[in-house]
């Protein structure tokens, strides 16, 4: 049996051949196929011949690679342990042998005693245990018949011109597919390069929509600042007509007691100097009260506390909105008659003494309450008669002048008294109505100079206000709130502490002020002024810097007494943290809960972006974020469908990714104006999703739309649009140029780049 087998394909059996001589001149004995036997079992004799030798050498070729009786001799010497895998051409390994130690003949030259069969040689010394004995006369004859065969290579030893044909057109071939292949590899990393860069360029551009959706939800919150301020300054000059009317009702109504109480005293006057009449109509008139005329209205509508006072993105409302609030109380009488008390009967009660503040907060913190008269004995009066075609009253005993405005009780004779009580003193006369204060009774003047804290407010929102033409004058507004705070007046004190805090005519802002009067106001449990209060540690204003702390803890007070703005910004001071609070994402979302439940579309949004980004406290929820943006964006807020649009667009936890829901909703902010909207539109059509087709001119269209708003990625990806083309889209060089130069105006560093790219010099 020999030492080495030699597995081979047979148009290699020259090569195999030279290579059999080669090893016996080292000394192995060395066996292959070409020796079989006629006539005997060629699977088997292989078999045998396989299994006794100590090492088995395949020749691996591009032919042989291919061959199963090949494939199964390596196999069989792979398991023995005994395979010494050869290449002799460049091919690719049947599986499970590229990872074999292959010994590389490839360049071998053929000359039996080159230094090329060295590795070849120590591996089959090692499996036959025995070091190679070279024949060195035999090597020198065997390279000298080498040579003059012309000293071919072993991978090419032996092949005919036909076979050396064959494998040439065959090695071309192999080159073309791999030309071809490398071809379509490139084609596919260019493909995918192309797909990263848009990646990139789409994340980079979320990443920047986030960043300017952050920047837009602070304008969002000051733009709608600014309309509620708006709104309530209408509203204020809605209520102040109001309640011009309404006072000059109540004035109305006042004179006309007035001018019963006066007749009647003249009427008593006057039966003192003639005999009593012994007229049974008149004695029976005689015990009759006089009631006073009923108002031809009820009050105006309380404005409660905790009402809904508009949207805003921070609660913030400027003096006039301050005022709106304080003429909700319907308590403040500009013009006309006074109404009756609501609180008891006209014709069992007197009327309100003047500038007499009740002790109690109303239901309303902001009304000016007037109390009823402290209790006055029984006058020794009888009441005349008021028409004037009934005989004057008899009376028992003189009867002293009745004060004008009183009620006079209805007595009977046994309480007549024998003599009458004392006139009352005079009062001091008023100075003139001025000429430049429009709006407002003399009646109105003349009770504010003798006291009443109504009125006096009245007179001071007059010259704050500027109504009905009145010449605007802080300071005379300041004087007359004042002297209505002095008498313990319980809406004064949060109108001079508004007055102070936005500031008036020749009254600048003073915070320190402002504090003072606002904090008479909330100790006496005025809702308002709690809330204001907040606002101003919160926000600071001059000679108050902020303290996050007693914002805290004035925001706490209203919050906690159900008022929806003030629970808002308690949850947006947790929120944000302030100077003393720490941010504290668990009581933001418990403040903003209780403030969305009544209703407040601020707090509905910011619960949506406290869901969405998650926060100290309270884990990142994308289907609630879902849910509180479709409350507030089904209410026709934009900044809520573009948050909308973008969490459908990208999918969360929870949210699946829905192209056709985030057209739809982007599309809702894009036709309000919303330009980051109209950005993302765009891109969706340009691009397509899920359910959304591609269309190339609507694509145009909105990022047209955004980009004439000054969106820095639309500008950017209009000039990516015009540059290349697409959907429909023809390319235009100047157009691109033009949008790539209007953000890269504004120092948008993808544009910048784009223009470099191009070779456009810029700047």
């Amino acid at each position: 049996m020999a030492d080495i087998f030699i597995s081979y394909k047979s148009e290699r059996r020259n090569a195999v051949e030279h290579l059999k001589r080669t090893l016996e001149n080292y000394g192995y004995s060395v066996w292959f196929d070409y020796a079989l036997l006629t006539g005997r079992d060629f699977a088997r004799q292989i078999e045998r011949e396989l299994d006794a030798a100590a090492a088995v050498v395949v020749l691996w070729c591009s032919r042989s690679v291919e061959s199963e009786w090949v494939i199964e001799e390596a196999d069989r010497a792979k398991q023995a342990g005994k395979l010494i895998p050869v290449w002799i051409e460049r091919a690719r390994l049947p599986m499970g042998f590229g990872r074999a130690d292959t010994i590389d003949l490839v360049d071998w030259s053929g000359s039996p005693r080159s230094n090329e069969l060295d590795d070849l040689l120590d591996q089959i010394a090692l499996l036959v245990k025995r070091d190679p004995v070279p024949d060195l006369r035999g090597l020198r004859e065997l390279e000298g018949h080498w040579r003059r065969f012309g000293a071919p290579p072993l991978a090419q030893f032996g092949l005919d011109a036909n076979a050396a044909r064959l494998q040439e057109a065959r090695r071309q071939a192999v080159e073309e597919q791999r030309r071809q292949e490398a071809e379509r590899l490139a084609e596919i990393a260019e493909q995918e390069r192309k797909a990263a860069e848009e990646r990139q360029w789409l994340e980079a551009e979320a990443k920047r929509q986030r960043a300017e959706q952050a920047r837009k939800t602070e304008e969002a919150k000051r733009l709608a600042d600014e309309a509620r301020a708006r709104q309530q300054e209408q509203q204020a000059a809605a209520k102040q007509e109001a309640e011009r009317q309404r006072a000059e009702k109540l004035e109305a109504e006042k004179r006309h007691r007035e001018e019963e109480a006066r007749k009647a005293t003249e009427a008593t006057q006057q039966a003192e100097k003639e005999p009593p009449s012994e007229s049974p109509n008149a004695q029976s008139y005689l015990y009759e009260p006089i009631a006073p005329a009923k108002p031809d209205s009820e009050p105006l509508p309380r404005h409660e506390p905790g009402e809904k006072a508009g949207v805003g993105w921070k609660r913030w409302v400027g003096l006039a909105g301050v005022l709106s609030i304080a003429l909700a109380g319907g308590a403040y009488v500009l013009n006309g008659p006074q109404p009756a008390s609501p609180v008891a009967s006209p014709v069992a009660t007197a009327p309100p003494v003047a500038g007499k503040p009740v002790a109690v907060v109303p239901s309303n913190p902001l009304q000016v309450a007037v109390a009823p008269p402290e209790p006055q004995p029984p006058q020794p009066v009888v009441a005349p008669p008021v028409q004037p075609t009934v005989p004057p009253a008899v009376v028992t005993q003189p009867a002293p002048s009745v004060p004008p405005a009183a009620s006079l009780p209805v007595v009977t004779p046994s309480v007549i008294a024998p003599s009458p009580s004392p006139a009352p003193p005079s009062k001091p006369v008023p100075p003139p109505l001025p000429s430049d204060l429009k709006g407002i009774a003399p009646e109105v003047w003349t009770r504010a100079h003798e006291g009443s804290a109504a009125d006096q407010v009245a007179i001071g929102l007059a010259y704050q206000s500027g109504m009905a033409g009145t010449t605007k004058n802080g300071l005379l507004a300041v004087s007359w709130l004042e002297k209505a705070a002095k008498q313990d007046n319980i809406s004064a004190p949060f109108i001079l502490g508004a007055l102070y805090h936005f500031g008036a005519v020749g009254v600048p802002r003073d915070g320190r002020k402002a504090e003072e009067w606002y904090l008479i106001a909330a100790q006496q449990g005025n809702l308002n002024a709690q809330l204001f209060l907040g606002d101003l540690y919160n926000f600071g204003a001059v000679g108050v810097p902020k303290d996050g702390k007693k914002a805290e803890e004035w925001y706490l007070k209203a919050a906690q007494q159900g008022n929806p703005d003030a629970q808002y910004n308690l949850g947006l001071l947790y929120y944000d943290g302030a100077v003393g609070v720490p941010k504290d994402g668990k009581k933001a979302e418990d403040w903003f809960l209780k403030a969305a439940q009544q209703g407040n579309t601020n707090a509905q949004f910011f619960l949506g972006v406290l869901y969405n980004d998650g926060a100290e406290g309270v884990a990142k929820n994308w289907k609630k974020a879902e849910e509180w943006y479709l409350k507030v964006a089904q209410q026709g807020d934009a900044n809520a469908q573009y948050n909308l649009g973008l969490l459908y667009r990208d999918g969360a936890e929870g949210v699946p990714k829905d192209g056709k829901k985030a057209e739809e909703w982007f599309l809702k902010a894009a036709q309000q104006g919303n330009p980051s909207a109209q950005g993302n539109l765009g891109i969706i059509y340009h691009f397509g999703a899920d359910g959304v087709r591609k269309d190339g001119k609507k694509a145009e269209e909105w990022l047209l739309k955004a980009a004439q708003q000054g969106n820095l990625p639309a500008q950017s990806f209009l000039g990516f649009l015009y540059e290349n083309g697409a959907n429909g889209i023809e390319k235009n060089m100047p157009e691109a140029v033009r949008w790539y130069k209007a953000a890269a105006d504004q120092n948008y560093g993808r544009a910048i780049d784009a223009l470099k790219r191009l070779g456009v010099k810029y700047p």
